[in-house]
């Protein structure tokens, strides 16, 4: 067992988000899969746990997520990644810029044990970003 909690995760643009690369190292519970797509208009809530045990390093407990966005008008469709580096929540803008944060920004989005850590990206004309 280890420290978890509820990652939030809005999606309130006019695309869906297309799940690709996920990957983990000693996290619990880490529930992304390829494949799967977050729909536009959207607010899923995933149960994420880190592994804290005797013997292990907790703090170089880690997880990623890339995510596409389907059905935009770029050639090559946008990407961003979700991340967790020991119990912070980031978001890394690689793909695109939004309206509050420059292309290949990185946005804490914090953590908060038993808790909800929320992210948001909607469309307002353009992607904005918040935590």
């Amino acid at each position: 067992m280890g420290a978890g909690g509820t990652f939030t995760i809005i999606n309130g643009t006019p695309y869906d988000w297309r799940i690709i690369d996920p990957s983990s190292y000693q996290m619990n519970s880490w529930p992304f899969h390829a494949g799967d797509v977050i729909k536009a208009q959207t607010t899923i809530h995933l149960y994420v746990e880190f592994s804290e045990a005797i013997f292990k390093k907790w703090t170089d407990d880690s997880g990623r997520v890339d995510l596409q966005l389907m059905g935009t008008p770029e050639p090559t469709p946008p990407q961003f990644r979700l991340q967790v580096v020991y119990q912070d929540f980031q978001a890394y803008l690689s793909g695109f810029a939004c309206q509050n944060q420059p292309k290949g920004a990185t946005v804490s989005l914090g953590w908060h044990h038993d808790g909800n850590t929320t992210d948001l990206a909607e469309w307002r004309g353009r992607m904005a970003c918040a935590a």
